[in-house]
């Protein structure tokens, strides 16, 4: 029989290397995408941290035990993550660039003649046009878990083998963001008018630093620039401590002698941690985001070589499981279909044209007079709609509360144990994975974003300017002029850029004043009483005049601005749920010792032990402290693909792996009973 049994057990062994071949196959063959929730492993879940120090003759599934037996333990284990810069490509993914091994976001505003193509665009945060920094991010999770466990064996109440399991894991977690920002050009200059607002906003008036807009402690009232209120980042460490879940197992070892075993067993974990509430980014949770769990598992052993006159003995365990993580409702933040990290670029708010059919759009050019920009005579299209002096982070209108899932998820260890004597020497091998999640919207609580009412801004200005009159003589230039909302949006503006300038144009605002790159752009028009004049970009407030000739001959066609004609809208379709889908895999080795007082007569048998694991989830990442370059202006940036396609790195149908690499120690002690 022992033959039969150890021929079994390479085969199960293979078949999970091929498991974990399978997925890390799969990972390979993903795009990047940018998970706005960052996904662990609950730590709960950890057969390792159940199995060591009771691999043994001493404690569970035993052979022929007339009498309730079983053991009682409780074990501290403290945790680390390392290899940070994996962290932050699951949360960031193509919004990073690479300084050596450290995660880093490139920051920079519309004006700087040489914007990287990774670049955040710094207008969006309330920060000058010319301004620049670096901000490196450095996450780290921390855990201190103190698990109660109960296993009995029934061998004298029903079937001979079958036994129950209870875990009880009660944990403190701690997740650090640690991002630092480093100024590298404060700027100096404000915002043009009508590039906000319908005036210039101040260079005094705007933010410092990108960071505090991000960490949601910028507004600005005077333009409608509202605070963001979800997936902020949080300058401190944020911490939660709770129970993870109730875990339990019923099982029969259908196969069992002095020397073996082989069962299967029925799991169940009852949530009772944290869910993602989407205040913050990289959000502090405990357990598995309260999902219920079921599933089945196999449990087995074999004792490979004993020495009965010296109590000594060399064996192997396994234990495997898989579970389903059945639906529950979280509360969760989104970016915008194909735009990772869209979460923090602006939308603007659109309502209803106010005079109706005042704005106006028309293809062809206008012609100059003392009175205005003349349009033609016919082709003028009304439009639909009009800034309504509003601008709004895309998180505060796509955080949603959803229904997620997993099909399954699961846990393969393998621990070979030496004792002698007492003492008990384990070093072992587990497995971790978890499939891809399903999301879908919560039909009964939708997004906050409504259809036909906000817009991306990108680079584009909301006002331009109504020419009043024009009353010019030579060497005095002077002109009224009147604030008029546009309707210019850009459907195709990212976190890095907008479309009047784009990605890899030269810096030219002469052109980009203009709203060149503007949705359905047609040059713009007011309709009022006085008829059909064309609206002004804010180069002509000023006009310079032809010296003897009188008129506005200084003001020509192109200084015409231009408008969407129609606006186009951030549809509710376009929250990317699929985007944010997260799997799991990582592999540990762990190690334990432990000493088990196996002479007491009086029927309980006490043990104490030590151990240690790593476990990593990706290939080599080096530590890194060299953090933000400060003697430059300009960060470096890497890229596989075309610099300028930001979108090449990106699948919206991917599923990105997040998986937490991290050591740990731990403490582990109880006694057993029969």
């Amino acid at each position: 029989m022992k033959q039969r049994v150890r021929r079994y057990l390479p085969l199960v062994a293979l078949l999970s290397a091929v498991g974990a071949s399978t997925f890390s196959r799969a990972d390979s063959l993903a795009g990047e995408c940018a998970a706005p929730h960052y996904s662990i492993r609950s730590q709960g879940a950890d057969s390792a941290r159940w199995l060591v120090g009771l691999a043994n003759d001493y404690h569970t599934n035993l052979f022929q035990m007339c009498e309730l037996y079983g053991t009682v333990n409780g074990i501290f284990e403290y945790t680390k993550s390392f290899r940070d810069e994996d962290i932050a490509r699951c949360i960031f993914g193509p919004g990073l660039t690479s300084n050596g091994d450290c995660a880093t976001i490139k920051v920079s505003g519309s004006h700087v003649a040489n914007r990287g193509a990774r670049d955040w665009l710094a207008d969006y945060f309330g920060l000058p046009t010319d301004f620049e920094s670096c901000i490196t991010i450095k996450p780290e999770v921390t855990n201190y878990i103190f698990e109660l466990n109960l296993w009995l064996g029934f061998d004298n109440w029903c079937w001979e083998g079958t036994y129950l399991s209870l875990h009880v894991p009660i944990v403190r977690t701690k997740w650090c963001l640690n991002a630092c920002e480093t100024v590298t050009n404060k700027g100096s200059l404000g915002y043009d008018a009508g590039y906000f607002d319908e005036k210039a906003v101040a260079f005094s008036d705007l933010n410092t630093k990108a960071t505090t807009f991000l960490e949601g402690n910028y507004k600005l009232d005077s333009i409608g620039l509202k605070a963001l209120t979800t997936s902020k980042w949080s300058p401190c460490c944020l911490d939660e401590t709770g129970l993870a879940e109730l875990r339990a197992e019923f099982g029969w070892n259908f196969w069992q002698c002095e020397d073996y075993h082989v069962g299967l067993n029925l799991r169940v974990a009852i949530p009772t941690g944290t869910r993602p509430d989407g205040c913050h980014l990289f959000e502090p949770i405990v357990g598995n985001g309260h999902h219920f769990e079921l599933g089945a598992g196999l449990s087995t052993h074999v004792i490979l070589w004993r020495d009965c006159e010296c109590d000594r003995y060399f064996g192997f365990y396994l234990d495997a499981y898989a579970t389903h993580l059945f639906k529950t409702n979280q509360c969760r933040n989104f970016d915008l279909c194909g735009k990772p990290n869209s979460r923090y670029a602006l939308a603007m708010k659109l309502g209803a044209t106010n005079p109706a059919g005042e704005l106006k759009g028309n293809p062809a050019a206008a012609t100059a007079d003392p009175d205005g920009f003349v349009g033609p005579t016919s082709g003028y299209t009304d439009s639909t709609y009009q800034f309504q002096d509003q601008f709004c982070p895309v998180a505060n209108l796509t955080k949603s509360k959803v229904d997620v899932s997993v099909g399954v998820q699961g846990e393969f260890t393998a621990l070979f144990d030496f004792t002698s004597c007492g003492f008990s020497w384990d070093v072992g091998y587990n497995l971790w994975a978890r499939g891809c999640e399903k999301i879908e919207e919560d039909c009964k609580c939708p997004p906050t974003l409504k259809p036909n009412t906000w817009a991306l801004k990108g680079d584009g200005h909301v006002y331009g300017f109504q020419l009043e009159n024009c009353n010019i003589s030579a060497g005095d230039a002077a002109l009224a002029e009147e604030p008029f909302a546009l309707s210019a949006t850009q459907k195709d503006a990212t976190i890095h850029h907008g479309t009047n300038r784009g990605c890899g144009v030269a810096l030219n605002l002469v052109t980009q004043w203009n709203n060149p790159g503007v949705d359905n752009a047609q040059l713009a028009y007011n309709d009022a009483e006085s008829g059909t004049t064309g609206v002004c970009s804010p180069l002509v407030r000023i006009p310079i005049p032809d010296p003897g000739v009188s008129g506005c001959t200084g003001v020509v066609p192109s200084d015409q601005t231009r408008t969407s004609i129609q606006s186009v809208f951030i549809d509710p379709s376009e929250i990317d749920y699929r985007c944010a889908r997260t799997k799991g895999l990582s592999h540990k080795f762990f190690t334990n010792l432990s000493y088990t007082w196996c002479e007491n007569e009086c029927g309980w048998t006490p043990y104490l032990g030590v151990g240690a694991k790593v476990e990593w989830a990706k290939g080599k990442s080096d530590s890194c402290d060299t953090g933000c370059p400060t003697t430059t202006t300009s960060c470096p940036t890497t890229t596989s693909c075309d610099p300028c396609d930001i979108s090449c790195n990106t699948d919206c149908g991917s599923c990105t792996r997040c998986s937490l690499s991290e050591w740990g120690v731990w403490v582990k002690g109880g006694f057993s009973f029969n």
